[in-house]
């Protein structure tokens, strides 16, 4: 499965920098993409017309990067009318290039945009990125999960210490479990404790803290809790976070383990 695009409804745009904002809210981040694609597309796909083209937005947006090591990409718009794909615009397969590669002229040239994976492609497992892909059908959702390794893995171990086994991608495609699983994942934009941060901020870039092996749920717990304070540039742990976390992964147990039996006995 690609990663970056995995169906027609949704892709990933966070290596380029999306999420790295001070406020990238779904709505303001909408606001930006719509207009670099309704410029892009006016503009002659020449170097010098695309220079300028980065300078407008660039004065328009006038960007502060959350991380300074990772730039903002310009070039980042709709690839789609539906706008449910973002991604690079400079791509040969994009709208009105051609085939013609114009990577070259973004801030990291062709060759590394082309080379780049993100830890997510080797550390979370096949069935693990359908389950994903099959419960989270938004861009911007979709980037947040997707590429924060620890989330993932963290939510997983969770959720698979709660049902003593490992989850079945079929039993997730309909039902209150898969449901309850997508509010789960939701919490990387809709966490209910953020107060009026506009942070999202992105994990791909973090390496080396993954959970290994089996842990105890409560670590399980406080590293989900820990993450999204991460996500929102929380300060303090929020007074009922943590029973949040845990009540929300029995609903969802209680509701996995009812549609498996309903399943087995079909």
């Amino acid at each position: 499965m690609n990663l970056c695009r995995p169906d027609s409804h949704k892709s990933c745009a966070a290596c380029c920098g999306l999420y790295n904002v001070p406020d990238a809210r779904r709505a303001r981040l909408e606001e930006k993409l719509t207009f670099r694609t309704l410029v892009f597309g006016r503009t002659q796909k020449s170097p010098d017309a695309l220079e300028q083209f980065k300078d407008v937005i660039r004065t328009r947006e006038a960007v502060t990067p959350v991380e300074e090591i990772i730039h903002v990409c310009e070039f980042t718009g709709y690839l789609d009318p539906e706008h449910r794909i973002v991604g690079c615009m400079l791509h040969p397969s994009s709208p009105g290039n051609g085939g013609i590669d114009l990577r070259g002229l973004c801030h990291y040239g062709s060759l590394a945009c082309k080379a780049f994976f993100c830890p997510a492609w080797t550390e979370i497992s096949p069935d693990r990125q359908r389950i994903i892909a099959d419960t989270v059908q938004d861009w911007h959702l979709y980037g947040l999960v997707i590429t924060d390794v620890d989330y993932v893995q963290s939510i997983f171990h969770l959720l698979e210490c709660g049902v003593g086994m490992r989850l079945d991608p079929d039993v997730l495609r309909s039902g209150p479990a898969g449901s309850v699983l997508c509010e789960i994942f939701s919490w990387k934009d809709s966490w209910p404790f953020k107060g009026d941060s506009m942070m999202r901020r992105c994990r791909y870039y973090v390496k080396g803290e993954h959970l290994q092996g089996t842990r105890k749920s409560a670590e399980g717990l406080q590293a989900i809790r820990g993450i999204l304070e991460f996500t929102f540039d929380l300060k303090k742990i929020a007074a009922g976070s943590e029973q949040y976390i845990s009540s929300t992964v029995q609903r969802f147990v209680s509701a996995y383990l009812r549609e498996r039996r309903n399943a087995a006995a079909v």
